[in-house]
């Protein structure tokens, strides 16, 4: 549903970050990044989606001055008013990403 609507709508934030994040997913590191990364340019105040790219790039190599960047603009390292970033929790969680048990 979400590649149908980018298909029509290709600059639509919400859609570019979870196809991201699928992609990412399945293993589809810097095409998944690079949408993600086009959809925190659309909405650069969300700053759950600068949190799920920052644990991207901890979790990916090479990629960790990128994540200092994200983590000094957006303040990631400060403690979060949120309950699930509070906790430790991000977008990524929902999805196992480095451990998958299926397709999506």
């Amino acid at each position: 549903a979400f590649k149908k609507l980018l298909h029509h709508q290709p600059e639509h934030a919400s859609a570019n970050f979870m196809v991201g994040l699928i992609y990412v997913h399945n293993g589809h590191i810097n095409e998944g990044m690079a949408l993600m990364e086009k959809a925190l340019a659309k909405q650069p105040y969300n700053k759950p989606w600068a949190r799920a790219i920052h644990d991207v790039c901890v979790a990916t190599s090479g990629k960790h001055t990128r994540a200092q960047a994200l983590a000094e603009k957006y303040k990631l390292n400060e403690p979060a008013a949120d309950d699930a970033v509070a906790a430790g929790e991000s977008e990524l969680d929902s999805f196992a990403m480095f451990e998958p048990e299926g397709e999506l």
